[in-house]
């Protein structure tokens, strides 16, 4: 049975009389920090359902604001990743004349068993149902290029360790691409994780969400060039 406010206001009101009563009763009492902590605490239960609606309206507002920065960076993503196309990003030949024969043919092997047009198809299938689901797809599927990129220009780690940051972090080290591509993927991956893990990821606009992976198809399709 839901309790009337009324009642709840009274319990509440009670309650607070007996703390005090019980304060000036017993001399070694002190109304501290502790009590007043569990004071409030019984004042947030007692008045719980009161206040959801204005935790919901603060929640939305918050939201809100996430949403107009995340849309924000967004948009000047697309136009970055529209700039970067539109050039070569590849700080060494693209002929990969200098790089082991064998290596090579291990990297198109590799690439051509996940052909391109068949791994954006799988993200567009994912974003019609989930597309906090597909962008991590996608994200799985960029990082998957860049460890080619990094055993292809001869790195000798543990690539299925490293996270994106770090796969970024270490081409960059390679001088594989050239400033603007590596700025281009790590703010892929900062906009990702907001996406991903950030606190109101839950119940961010899935439009919002749908155009940045517009914007990561085309990362991923640039990524795949840059591979022999």
């Amino acid at each position: 049975m839901q309790i009337s406010f009324n009642i709840k206001k009274w319990a509440f009101v009670a309650i607070s009389v007996l703390l005090l009563f019980f304060a000036e009763m017993v001399d070694e009492f002190k109304f501290g920090v502790t009590y007043l902590i569990l004071y409030l605490l019984i004042w947030f239960f007692v008045f719980f359902e009161d206040l959801k609606p204005i935790l919901e309206s603060v929640t939305k507002i918050k939201v809100a604001g996430i949403e107009a920065e995340l849309k924000r960076k967004t948009e000047l993503f697309e136009k970055e990743v529209v700039k970067v196309s539109e050039k070569e990003m590849l700080a060494t030949p693209s002929t990969f004349s200098a790089i082991d024969p064998e290596i090579i043919e291990e990297v198109k092997a590799a690439k051509q068993i996940r052909d391109i047009e068949q791994e954006v198809e799988e993200v567009m299938h994912y974003s019609s149902q989930d597309p906090f689901a597909a962008l991590l797809v996608l994200s799985q599927k960029i990082e998957f290029r860049l460890r080619l990129m990094l055993e292809l220009y001869g790195y000798k780690g543990k690539l299925g360790s490293l996270s994106m940051a770090a796969l970024i972090g270490q081409i960059e080290d390679k001088g594989v691409l050239l400033p603007d591509g590596i700025r281009t993927l790590r703010d892929f991956a900062s906009i990702r994780n907001i996406v991903v893990h950030g606190e109101s990821s839950t119940v961010l606009n899935k439009a919002v969400v749908m155009s940045f992976i517009d914007s990561g198809i085309k990362v991923l399709r640039m990524v795949d060039n840059y591979l022999p």
